[in-house]
């Protein structure tokens, strides 16, 4: 992975256990195994499902943050799709391609269009402990993060200033979820993720 600024998907892991007993000399009633613990409410909303990141709605989260801590930005749209699929074990397979365009006015005669694209695969596990997913095991080594952007026309060496990720590994999560929607933020974040199943 090229950056690591980014909050991490939030997967929860459902440990299932079984447990089995074995009697001696003459047959005795057997007892049932205990039956593995159900999982929360939470975790039974978010395994199990494939998640498509809501990126227009991540863009205008960005906008507004950005603004109300009087950064000159009059735009920023997103595109493209973040998939995550999740399954009842706790893995996640995270596919991205999508790209942030900002536009930045200094003044009239300062404009700055930056286009940030974010490509490439991740994995990992999550435990989800009460509304917090906490993460492990996460390679986001096919990730990346390209920037370009000019400055009046002309090219920029470097982007003034560093786009939302869509969650990345690495950062425990608070989850909500309900139906067909998940929301996920990141213990540094300020972006509350959007999520709807597949």
């Amino acid at each position: 992975m090229k950056r690591t600024t980014l909050p991490a998907l939030a997967l929860p892991l459902l440990a299932v256990a079984t447990l089995s007993g074995c009697g001696g000399g003459s047959p005795a009633p057997s007892a049932s195994a205990p039956s593995a613990p159900a999982p929360s409410a939470l975790a039974a909303c978010v395994t199990g499902h494939t998640w498509t990141l809501d990126v227009a709605d991540a863009a205008s989260q960005s906008l507004a943050h950005f603004q109300g801590i009087g950064l000159p930005v009059t735009a920023l749209v997103g595109s493209g799709t973040q998939t995550m699929q999740w399954d009842a074990n706790g893995h996640v397979d995270v596919e991205t391609a999508l790209t942030y365009d900002i536009t930045i006015t200094e003044d009239a005669d300062n404009v700055l269009v930056v286009s940030q694209a974010h490509h490439g695969p991740a994995t990992g596990t999550f435990t989800i402990q009460g509304t917090q997913a906490l993460p492990t095991g996460w390679d986001a080594s096919g990730y990346s993060v390209t920037s370009t952007g000019t400055k009046n026309g002309e090219p920029l060496g470097s982007s003034p200033m560093d786009f939302p990720d869509s969650e990345l590994p690495g950062v425990k999560l608070a989850l909500t979820c309900s139906g067909n929607t998940l929301t996920t933020l990141a213990s540094d974040g300020f972006v509350n993720y959007r999520w709807t199943r597949d």
